[in-house]
């Protein structure tokens, strides 16, 4: 058994005079980083890219469309398109209205994320780099093991000459 006080909205965080839209919610550093463009992060390009999208009566993000990327063709419009389940912004008062609409500018800094993750090639070579110090421990004991075989039949050899007369 459902009561009106089930079927109230949440309520939305208070604003001083007429609803202004603001962010609940927006993306992270880290998801910056994590959707930051492949090709762009390992030739250290930052961009921009401009979204318009409409807001749901929950504040979430829908219908997402790029009006503007730069430098064009780095990708920064698709790693927009797939941050955009990252923002929030604050419901409108009437859950029932025409979704609103909203323009939402993004910077992606190359600096910044370098900063905060490793780039794809940076932890293939580390694999890479992992990999030989492995190889090479083991090469390095098993030329050891070999050494120490080879002075000890020199060993042996030398002192059976110095027994024979």
């Amino acid at each position: 058994m459902t009561t009106a006080a089930d079927q109230t909205p949440t309520p939305r965080p208070a604003v001083m005079g007429p609803y202004r839209p603001d962010w609940l919610e927006k993306p992270t550093v880290e998801d910056m980083s994590r959707y930051y463009p492949d090709h762009a992060a390992r030739h250290d390009i930052s961009g921009r890219a401009m979204m318009a999208c409409d807001v749901r009566a929950d504040g979430r993000l829908d219908r997402c469309e790029i009006r503007d990327e730069t430098p064009a063709g780095e990708g920064f419009g698709q790693a927009a398109l797939r941050i955009a389940p990252k923002f929030r912004m604050i419901p409108p008062d009437d859950p029932n209205a025409r979704p609103a609409k909203v323009v939402v500018p993004l910077v992606f800094k190359a600096s910044a994320h370098r900063a905060t993750s490793l780039q794809p090639e940076t932890e293939r070579e580390l694999r890479i780099l992992a990999n030989l110090g492995v190889r090479l421990a083991v090469g390095g004991g098993l030329l050891l093991v070999f050494v120490l075989m080879v002075a000890g039949r020199y060993r042996l050899t030398a002192q059976r000459w110095s027994r024979e007369p």
